[in-house]
């Protein structure tokens, strides 16, 4: 099918679909936030508005999984210190690992100065959420105005963050600086000082044959006040930030050749260019990358993208633009996905979808994720029912957010026959 013809793609539309197209984003995968709780044995119940106390269970068995939908946290460093690390479970450092869970949604809300600097948000040590056990997934939290948001330790090996959504991180959004292997998945990270940490000075503590990958996020570094100058001075008057990447002796301290590989596949990365200092490398870790597809970087700095992304040796790896729709884009699109996932007052909600239809006898039911084949044929026609072209389901991803309100698809394929009118972004899917 030729999108061209099709779907008017001028301007800032046409890199905004064709963009997301490549990532892939556009085809949502199928929304599986909080799957943990599917057949749960040991589900522990958290809900309630929690303040400032903080959440560290004594023990648990393997497989427990802690439901906080519709808990809430509060976090506070500055100016007055209330609460460091809200939430903490299993080792917080270096220590025994403990059995494996699941954490299931919530919401982290930090009180601290929106104007504190840098240097002040690190003072004391802190994260929205701390976790130490093996081969864990915490899925689905709220986080918002906290110094770091997410932190595995180094008993967090094969550990899973996915569907969850950070804003206004005042450090690092991921910070995996016990250098753990572990999977980033699906998240929404709308707002950070610096994106993904794995600094270590210990040279003893080597996991180069570890992977950390990064998959299906988005992650916009913003630029926050006092951010840190060379030499450690930390000015109000100025604004910043850091690099998409702090791995051990790249944009920080360390030996490079102690820290994990990398792994990037189908994630959307935006900056403005306001990195201080202005030496930040905005580029990947040199020799650390083994995989790479799909990615977009959006830059909509002055010049041209100041780092390097390995093209010379993934050429598709990545895809530089300057449109900054093409984040309101994804970011909208990742909203409507997860309409799971808690709100803070002012969050964007999540469009609403429905359809109708059948598929052979049986009705579609209101407001279902319909999931379309790539292999499939598919039919378009305009609401008046004008008959516009066939297209593969793949064809399908990069004109989702056009087809809302604007068509009926028709399905044939080895399930038989299926309409839907599409009246909202969401409903093409991938298979």
């Amino acid at each position: 099918m030729n999108i061209r013809r099709h779907v008017r793609l001028n301007g800032p539309i046409l890199v905004a679909i064709l963009i997301l197209a490549m990532a892939r984003l556009a085809a949502a995968q199928q929304d599986d936030t909080y799957d943990c709780l599917n057949g749960a044995s040991t589900v522990v119940k958290l809900s309630g508005d929690q303040q400032y106390q903080q959440y560290r269970p004594s023990k648990w068995t393997a497989g427990t999984v802690f439901d906080a939908r519709g808990a809430t946290w509060l976090q506070q460093v500055q100016p007055t210190l209330i609460r460091d690390y809200p939430i903490i479970l299993g080792a917080k450092y270096n220590e025994t690992p403990w059995p494996q869970m699941c954490f299931s949604g919530g919401i982290i809300k930090g009180t601290n100065n929106l104007d504190a600097t840098w240097c002040k948000m690190k003072t004391p040590n802190n994260s929205a959420f701390c976790f130490g056990a093996l081969n864990s997934t915490i899925d689905g939290v709220r986080i918002h105005n906290t110094g770091d948001g997410v932190r595995p330790v180094g008993a967090s090996n094969g550990f899973v963050i996915k569907n969850c959504w950070l804003s206004y991180i005042r450090d690092d959004a991921i910070e995996d600086d016990n250098m753990a292997g572990g999977t980033i998945d699906d998240c929404l990270i709308d707002g950070c000082y610096a994106g993904f940490s794995c600094s270590n000075t210990d040279a003893t503590a080597n996991t180069s044959s570890l992977v950390v990958k990064i998959q299906n996020c988005l992650i916009r570094l913003e630029a926050e006040p006092g951010p840190r100058q060379v030499g450690g001075a930390c000015p109000a008057d100025q604004y910043g930030h850091a690099g998409f990447f702090k791995w051990s002796g790249f944009n920080s301290s360390g030996n490079l050749s102690i820290a994990p590989q990398i792994e990037l596949h189908d994630n959307v990365f935006y900056t403005d260019g306001k990195m201080v200092p202005t030496s930040v490398d905005m580029g990947l870790p040199p020799g650390k990358l083994t995989a790479c597809s799909n990615n977009v970087m959006i830059w909509t700095g002055q010049g041209d993208f100041p780092g390097e992304l390995d093209l010379a040796k993934f050429p598709k790896g990545f895809t530089i633009v300057r449109d900054s729709n093409v984040w309101a884009d994804a970011k909208q699109d990742w909203i409507n996905t997860h309409p799971e996932v808690p709100r803070l007052p002012g969050d964007p909600s999540s469009l609403v979808t429905s359809a109708t239809g059948n598929l052979r006898t049986q009705e579609v039911p209101a407001n279902p994720a319909i999931r379309i084949p790539f292999s499939a044929r598919v039919r378009l026609y305009g609401l008046d029912g004008r008959y516009i072209g066939t297209a593969n389901g793949s064809e399908l991803a990069p004109m989702r957010h056009r087809l809302a309100g604007a068509y009926v698809v028709e399905l044939t394929g080895e399930r038989g026959m299926r309409t839907a009118r599409v009246v909202g972004t969401g409903l093409v899917r991938r298979y």
